[in-house]
């Protein structure tokens, strides 16, 4: 039943709010002419047959929404970007894709995909804007004003505003602003790196290296700029568990030490974060194959748990992406974004990408 309620609320899935505003119009649109109807022929004969057309209406309606929209049934959320903060507008923003099964074809599995940026306010998990996507569509870095993405057939660059999710940047216009970069900016997000919330590196098609300051709005060619590409990972489209740092910084041998203590004492752990030379920031499952997990501050030496807080997942061993912002950790799941209070565990929400809201 809540599946079936959440599907007729507005999600910020662009198709799926377009069919549920359609679907209530066309409603409530007929409802008043049989009503009208019904009144200016002062009968109730006609009831019955007027009463078959709403229900025949519905049951096309439903029909529809569960094919086309994943209404009504259970589908797919998948994070296929990193997820980047604005300290100004407070917004988590990434890029989701929903993955809804249509049956299957020569006895292969087949889907339709949807993808969708979505901006969240990190203090009360309100869902702030989101913008519908390409397949091709990828998310560079997000800056205090801007969110830039590349787009690999249309668009090589371009920007959203934070605040609204509005474009305010084309391609075209940042050529015309920088006309340096005509001709030169490639459609391959590769050629990109996105560091200090504000600096966007672009390896052009001239092979020249630049740097463009989306806060001063300055650009600089320098030979130099190419050990940024050296040393720094392309924007990434999938997210390794591997690579959070919560709390103090962990060095790789430090991290391999402690990430074998921890398996010797829990069931399939990931490695968040160190908070001291004892604990450690954990997500564990509750037992093997399960979708219930832990997330906690763990002491490896005591074989304790300083606090722990559950979470429920979509299924086991998922790719888990956690971070810090001032003294709340977030968990991001495939479908679920958490936000943990560090000092005592405590959950303050849980923002579910498939519907639009907090959940809990």
């Amino acid at each position: 039943m809540d599946t079936l309620y959440r599907s007729w609320q507005l999600s910020g899935w662009l198709y799926h709010d377009i069919f549920v505003i359609i679907v209530a119009i066309i409603f409530i649109v007929i409802s008043g002419i049989l009503v009208i109807s019904l009144i200016r022929r002062r009968s109730t004969r006609r009831l019955v047959p007027y009463a078959l057309i709403l229900l025949v209406y519905l049951a096309v309606v439903h029909f529809a929404g569960l094919i086309f929209f994943g209404m009504f049934r259970s589908v797919t959320i998948e994070e296929k970007s990193a997820t980047f903060y604005s300290e100004k507008t407070k917004g988590l923003t990434s890029i989701e894709r929903m993955i809804i099964p249509n049956g299957r074809t020569n006895g292969i599995s087949t889907s339709n995909s949807l993808f969708q940026v979505i901006s969240v306010n990190s203090q009360t998990g309100e869902r702030m804007w989101s913008k519908r996507l390409g397949w091709r569509d990828y998310l560079i870095g997000q800056t205090d004003q801007y969110v830039v993405l590349n787009n690999a057939d249309n668009e090589a660059i371009y920007l959203l505003d934070t605040k609204t999710g509005k474009k305010q940047f084309s391609e075209a216009d940042l050529v015309k602003k920088f006309p340096e970069l005509k001709d030169y900016l490639s459609s391959d997000f590769v050629d990109y790196r996105f560091m200090d919330n504000r600096y966007l590196y672009i390896y052009g098609l001239n092979n020249r290296y630049y740097q463009l300051d989306l806060k001063n709005w300055q650009l600089k060619q320098d030979p130099t700029f190419k050990e940024v590409f050296q040393t720094q990972e392309a924007p990434k489209w999938t997210v390794d568990s591997n690579e959070s740092q919560i709390g103090q910084e962990l060095s790789s041998e430090e991290r391999t030490t402690v990430q074998g203590k921890l398996e010797e004492q829990l069931i399939a752990p990931v490695l968040l974060g160190k908070k001291d030379e004892a604990n450690y920031y954990v997500l564990s499952y509750k037992k093997r194959q399960s979708i219930q997990a832990i997330v906690g501050l763990y002491n490896w030496q005591k074989k304790t748990y300083e606090w722990q807080t559950p979470l429920l997942l979509t299924k086991e061993n998922v790719p888990i992406e956690a971070f810090q912002v001032e003294d709340a950790l977030f968990i991001k799941v495939p479908r679920y974004l958490y936000k943990i209070n560090l000092n005592n565990g405590n959950q303050e929400y849980q923002f579910d990408y498939r519907w639009g809201q907090v959940i809990r």
